[in-house]
């Protein structure tokens, strides 16, 4: 089974889909565009990806929300293994990548973090979550002025669906490159 339907009437399979995708904790904000599905997760800072509409089945998507769930418990080993399983099965779907960037910044490794996410940035330049990771790693690396470029160019892409941590995120980096000069 896959994602929603295109165009047309919802099918029972389509509803299952909405069902559990809602169920698996995982919520969309449609702004008609790839960079528009997000998630917030305040803990640890980071922005969910949520799976591409219409590339995985409903287990995959439930994978997908469980290992963000182990991100997020500090299971960085199971997140590794399930969003690499879930890479493999979907190479071009930017949410599994940037889930695994997520995991590697969650293990501290951000030369893995950024490689993932500049991959998927290379793919899907307004994606959002990997725009916001990407940032994420920069400033952490003491970079602030790239790290303003990237998070700049993720409020653009979400617009008015960015989440409130992005734009605190891109006002902290203005702020270090200001205290530089």
């Amino acid at each position: 089974m896959s994602g929603p339907p295109v165009s047309g009437r919802p099918r029972r399979a389509h509803l299952r889909w909405l069902r559990a995708f809602a169920l698996s904790g995982t919520g969309v904000a449609l702004a008609g565009c790839a960079s528009a599905p997000l998630r917030l997760i305040e803990p640890n800072d980071f922005v969910q990806p949520t799976p591409d509409a219409g590339l995985f089945r409903l287990s995959e998507t439930r994978s997908m929300a469980s290992a963000w769930q182990a991100i997020l418990a500090g299971d960085v080993k199971d997140a590794l293994g399930r969003l690499g399983k879930l890479h493999a099965i979907r190479p071009s779907a930017a949410a599994p990548q940037t889930a695994l960037g997520y995991a590697h910044v969650r293990a501290g490794d951000l030369e893995r973090a950024e490689a993932a996410f500049l991959a998927v940035l290379a793919r899907h330049p307004r994606y959002v979550p990997a725009l916001a990771g990407a940032g994420l790693v920069f400033r952490r690396r003491g970079d602030a002025e790239t790290a303003v470029e990237l998070l700049r160019r993720a409020v653009e892409a979400g617009g008015p669906a960015t989440p409130a941590v992005v734009r605190r995120r891109l006002g902290e980096a203005k702020l270090e490159v200001a205290e530089k000069h």
